[in-house]
Formats: C-alpha cells, sequence, structure tokens
C-alpha cells in the first residue's frame, strides 16, 4: 500500500484512460504516490498529479506532483478549471466523522469546480464505505446528484479482499447548439 496505493492500474484502466484523454491531460487529484500518473505516463499519456501532501510518508514515483487542493488546483486560471482535461480520482476521500467536513465533501467539491466532460473514479462498487461515500457507490452518487453524466464504463480492479474496486468512466454528453 505505502508503495503502490490501494488499486492497481490494470492494462485495460490505462488504456481506457489514455484513449478516454484522446491527447487532453490528465488531472491525477488526490494522487498519492503518484504510481497512477507513473503508470499512465509509460502508456504516452500526459497526467499531472495533483494532491494536498498528507500522504508524505508514502513512496512518491514521481518527482513533480503539485501540493494543492485538488478544487482549489483546478480553479486556477491556467487549468481553467479542468475544461480541457480528464479528471482522475483515485480512492476520493470520504469525508466527514474523524477526518472533518462533511461526507463526501472532496469529491463534492472538485465535480462542483470540474467544467470538463469525463470523470474516470476507482473505488469501491460493494457499498463498504472505504472510498467515495458511506452510503453509496460512486455510480449511485453520479446518479443521484449528478444526471446530466452518463456512466460509459465500469470495470473491476484489483484490490486487496472484500474491497471489490472498480474503475467507474462518467462523460457529461456534448450539448448541442441550437
Amino acid at each position: 500500500m505505502h508503495h503502490f496505493g490501494c488499486a492497481v492500474p490494470t492494462h485495460e484502466a490505462l488504456s481506457i484512460l489514455t484513449r478516454l484523454s484522446n491527447s487532453r491531460p490528465i488531472a491525477d487529484i488526490g494522487s498519492g504516490s503518484g504510481y497512477w500518473t507513473f503508470m499512465l505516463r509509460q502508456y504516452g499519456a500526459t497526467a499531472v498529479a495533483v494532491d494536498s501532501g498528507q500522504s508524505v510518508w508514502r513512496t512518491r514515483w514521481i518527482g513533480d506532483t503539485v501540493e494543492a487542493d485538488g478544487a482549489r488546483w483546478l480553479s486556477r486560471a491556467e487549468n481553467q478549471s479542468g475544461r480541457d482535461m480528464v479528471l482522475l480520482v483515485v480512492y476520493p476521500i470520504v469525508g466527514g466523522g474523524l477526518v472533518g467536513g462533511a461526507e463526501g465533501d472532496f469529491t463534492r467539491s472538485l465535480l462542483r469546480t470540474y467544467k470538463g466532460d469525463t470523470i474516470a473514479v476507482v473505488g469501491t462498487q460493494n457499498h463498504n464505505g472505504y472510498t467515495g461515500f458511506r452510503d453509496m457507490t460512486m455510480d449511485e452518487f453520479m446518479a443521484k446528484e449528478h444526471r446530466d453524466w452518463v456512466k460509459i464504463a465500469q470495470i473491476p480492479m484489483p484490490s486487496f479482499a472484500g474491497k471489490d474496486d472498480a474503475l467507474f468512466v462518467f462523460r457529461k454528453p456534448v450539448e448541442k447548439s441550437q
């Protein structure tokens, strides 16, 4: 866990993300050790690791992680709220309780800020409350709070026993001009 994070990216997941990015940068928000960014770069993707720095005890796979709050980083003028980026969030912080804030604040603030069209999330698909939200999976959250986004992929990810993780990919349909 200290070296790779909790969910190891598969060839299938990396290929999907690289293809969906279509040469756009992938913003790996909450990147932790930077392993996903490292692997995406091995696949030819442009990936930017952004992390608050809370996980300083972990092995660092890359040396150029931007230390910043994810939503604030997206909001910077040069990042245009991620308008031309794919948003990747691996194990979104649940929030609330012991870590402070309200349940799901991290994920909700990212989605309020993000203005792009592709979101990829790695997290639980079995209501274990370990990632994302205590009472719903990521696809249930999106269906409930972001109905305009469409789930286009859900693939299982190798992880620790009992966690049952998946890569969820959501797309926002392009609005047609009138």
